[in-house]
């Protein structure tokens, strides 16, 4: 059985271009206080040689989260104000086909782990146990050689998954440096355990609750020439922003404009993503606007990777598929911006071991035995762990797709694709107009119509909005 267990587990070992680069007017948020991080000045910057993209993207959150929270201070918010970061790291290759694919999972993942920062803080349970495992044997009879004999149908069956997979196992010895004809003869063997302690902590976690209105305050993305890098998310939630959008979505449209938050930048919605377009790759997540009038509006920016291929036809294809997986995602991002939960469950258990084991080999027709010098001593260390995150929406209107994008990544050249859902208080209220066959009870709004670098999306954050 040692044989095959080795057998078996053989077989299977086997981007800084700014984006708050929209232009200055466009990369701000700002109200007539004026309190806001944007940044309308071009920070392109070779990504530093010899230094984790990873650590980069940290170093930017963190620097980022630091600001943020001088401006919340500032504000006297700092008690009702709070961010998550996420970052995770970009593996795949530029060559890889897939490689925009595997932007947007990053992408996804920091934002995951973000909002996993936050649940791990609501409603916790803890359990702690200190635990001591005594076992001890003596006197054992030492096993025969009839007791070596494959007799059971288990070990038949594993027997001939060996065999099957007796090719790819010479394989895989030859590239481990072993000698397949040397393993083939090793013995049969069983081992047997005489001593085992094991003293150490078991702590059990687990948290749930609300996570609707956090909302994305900054995206940073560093990518190395290779492709390969990381993405850094900075989440923000409070109180207040939560009840507005809940306002919103309770309310079915029917808000008041708040004046003193008017932007004329948001006079047409549409246009404004349009002077955006070439940097909305670096846009993700469901944001607040607010238009001309002070209406709010949520703003929803989801993207997917374009598969490559080489052929006309299939890029189509692809193109096609990857532009309803971007609208699937927007739908998503504002179904959890609106209405999301999550459980988080933990057991680890740490501790010192020590133990003793005996091994019998069949040489000969002859039982050898052999035992470990001394007891051996190790840590041990297993973690268990689930998260999970729910979000729904249910009888939602107005929602229209205002915009939709494709272009390649500047670096890369990988294609991208993106839709952007708008949800105006004044669409809302239109369309319910209309399904129920009346005249438009809102007048309508008048519109005025390389080697290595890093990105970052246009800044959300503004500290008067929290």
């Amino acid at each position: 059985m040692n044989k095959i267990a080795l057998s078996l587990a053989a077989c299977f070992m086997g981007f800084v271009l700014s984006v708050s680069a929209a232009t200055s007017s466009e990369a701000t948020l700002k109200n007539n206080d004026g309190i806001d991080l944007s940044k309308s000045e071009d920070n392109t910057q070779v990504a530093k040689p010899k230094v984790d993209p990873k650590d980069q993207v940290e170093a930017q959150v963190q620097q980022f989260t630091r600001q943020a929270r001088k401006q919340i201070k500032a504000a006297g918010k700092e008690n009702s104000v709070f961010f998550y970061e996420g970052v995770a790291r970009l593996g795949a290759n530029k060559s890889d086909p897939l490689w925009s694919e595997y932007r947007v999972a990053a992408i996804n993942e920091a934002v995951f782990k973000a909002k996993a920062n936050y649940l791990k803080s609501l409603n916790n349970n803890t359990i702690t146990e200190q635990v001591k495992d005594y076992f001890k044997a003596s006197g054992l009879p030492e096993p025969t050689a009839d007791d070596f004999k494959t007799g059971n149908k288990l070990e038949q069956l594993l027997d001939k998954a060996v065999a099957v997979a007796d090719g790819k196992l010479s394989q895989e010895l030859s590239e481990m440096g072993m000698d397949v004809n040397e393993f083939n003869a090793a013995p049969p063997s069983q081992q047997r355990t005489l001593f085992k302690e094991f003293i150490g902590t078991k702590t059990m976690r687990s948290a749930y609750g609300d996570l609707s209105g956090m909302a994305v305050a900054q995206i940073f993305e560093v990518i190395e020439g290779d492709g390969k890098g990381a993405i850094g998310v900075v989440l923000v939630l409070s109180n207040k922003k939560r009840q507005e959008l809940q306002t919103l979505h309770d309310a079915r449209g029917n808000v008041q404009p708040i004046p003193e938050k008017a932007n004329p930048a948001n006079a047409d919605i549409y246009e404004r993503l349009a002077n955006m377009d070439e940097h909305l790759y670096a846009e993700y997540g469901t944001t607040l606007w607010y238009d001309e009038k002070g209406y709010p509006v949520l703003v929803t920016f989801g993207q997917s990777g374009v598969r490559f291929v080489q052929d006309d036809d299939e890029r189509d294809v692809e193109r096609e598929a990857a532009m309803g997986d971007a609208e699937d995602s927007a739908w998503s991002l504002l179904a959890g911006t609106l209405n999301m939960a999550g459980d988080f469950a933990r057991e680890a258990t740490k501790g010192k071991q020590k133990e003793k084991k005996q091994l019998f080999e069949l040489i000969n027709g002859g039982v050898r035995k052999s035992e470990t010098a001394g007891i051996e001593t190790s840590m041990l260390n297993t973690v268990e762990e689930s998260t999970k995150m729910r979000a729904s929406l249910h009888d939602i209107t107005g929602v229209n797709v205002e915009y939709r994008w494709r272009k390649t990544h500047p670096l890369t050249g990988k294609e991208m694709v993106g839709v952007v859902l708008v949800w105006h208080p004044v669409s809302i209220q239109n369309h319910e107009d209309i399904q129920a066959g009346r005249e438009s009870s809102i007048e309508q709004n008048e519109a005025d119509h390389g080697e290595g670098f890093s990105s970052q999306s246009i800044n959300h954050f503004d500290a008067e909005d929290f």
